[in-house]
């Protein structure tokens, strides 16, 4: 299925019409209020018509372009506003696949208000960290100690959960083995691997997917009953997609390396769009490595995977965001839509190796094709694996 077709499954929204009953609509206007705190007025434009949105508690919408506007985003068609306005497409979505220009501001001003979008045209909240009970936020379990019921639980609320002492040193080294095999045998051309370049020059694989389609000898982890457990505890009915989606993938963070998607900012997987159609969904994680913050941990903010999150007030701030620390055989859970990053490692070791198993709702199976992702739907990232994103 092409993006297109996945599109027109959805009716054509009328711009004005949608806008003015939103305008009209006090609780929808109160859910946008607290994205937009610090904001300036967004203009939306779909050909000849425009509406302003004032932030505030509760935002106000007007019909007409205001000359104050912070950010001008006008949409190339009906089918692009659609598209944005059923979250098919994000704004990176829309960023990078241009159905967007700029008159006043650009990528980063329209970044900034889709939290209070997402609420006007979803209906989801803001996130609000005072919503997270931080003196429970960082639990850790350990496998056969605690209960899957209690595992799932943790996700539910929080949108993610690490879990000790799952797999063992003997399966670790298999599946590591397996993923460096794969390492050696690619090249930037081999489908399904992103790559990057070393502080040597030379070019690595960042990311390796359909790893278990690749090696077949460790496609048991797929049917794993200790990960289809801890699926069905946190998320019940989500099905594996071990041949889509990026499959079972692996993470290798390299020091040093900078260029490509291998560290990432704090995002969401469903970033450039789906969310309508993927989620919800998991990302089971068997740490092959030590992680913690010098070998590239991933953090997580917990509880946003519920909500929307502005990304530009993240850092710096008093947000309840965990810095997942883990051994080799340990597994980390996390909510697709659950705001995360994956920064750089600071120390000139290994780095961080992981291999990911992914769960969806059987429409996203159903829609999403043998070694597609829904990323691919919207717009082939590269020709060489040094895929990147362009925020300008």
């Amino acid at each position: 299925m092409t993006i297109s077709e996945l599109s027109e499954r959805f009716a054509l929204v009328d711009f004005e019409s949608v806008h003015r009953a939103l305008a009209a609509d006090p609780d929808a206007c109160a859910l946008a209020g607290p994205g937009t705190d610090g904001l300036g007025p967004i203009v939306l434009r779909l050909g000849d018509s425009a509406v302003t949105i004032e932030p505030g508690c509760p935002v106000r919408i007007r019909s007409g372009a205001q000359s104050d506007a912070h950010v001008e985003v006008e949409f190339a068609s009906s089918r692009a506003f659609t598209d944005f306005y059923y979250e098919l497409r994000t704004v990176p979505g829309a960023q990078v696949t241009g159905s967007v220009k700029y008159h006043v501001g650009g990528y980063v001003q329209f970044d900034a208000w889709e939290p209070a979008l997402r609420a006007l045209y979803q209906g989801r909240s803001v996130y609000d960290p005072a919503m997270v009970d931080r003196s429970r936020v960082s639990r850790v379990f350990t496998h056969g100690v605690d209960s899957v019921d209690e595992i799932g639980a943790h996700v539910r609320e929080f949108g993610f959960a690490i879990v000790r002492d799952v797999f063992s040193s003997d399966e670790v080294a298999s599946i590591d083995e397996a993923i460096s095999r794969l390492e050696h045998e690619s090249t930037p051309s081999t489908p399904g691997t992103w790559w990057t370049t070393g502080p040597d020059g030379e070019g690595y694989p960042c990311q390796i997917h359909y790893v278990t389609e690749k090696a077949p000898d460790i496609a048991w982890v797929d049917d794993d009953v200790r990960m289809t457990g801890l699926c069905d505890a946190a998320i019940p009915g989500l099905v594996s997609h071990p041949d889509r989606g990026n499959g079972t993938f692996a993470v290798l963070k390299r020091p040093g390396a900078t260029a490509g998607l291998t560290n990432l900012a704090w995002h969401i997987d469903c970033g450039l769009g789906g969310h309508t159609v993927t989620c919800p969904g998991l990302h089971i994680g068997i740490q092959l490595t030590e992680s913690n913050p010098s070998t590239g941990a991933f953090s997580i903010l917990a509880g946003s995977h519920d909500s929307s999150v502005r990304r530009d007030v993240i850092d710096g701030s008093d947000l309840p965001v965990v810095v997942v620390s883990t051994k080799p055989g340990d597994v980390t859970i996390h909510v697709t839509h659950v705001m995360h990053a994956a920064p750089a490692p600071v120390d000139t070791g290994q780095g961080r190796r992981t291999l990911y198993l992914g769960y969806g709702p059987q429409l996203a199976h159903d829609i999403i094709g043998p070694g597609q992702s829904f990323d691919d739907l919207i717009s082939q990232t590269s020709d060489d694996g040094y895929v990147s994103f362009e925020s300008k």
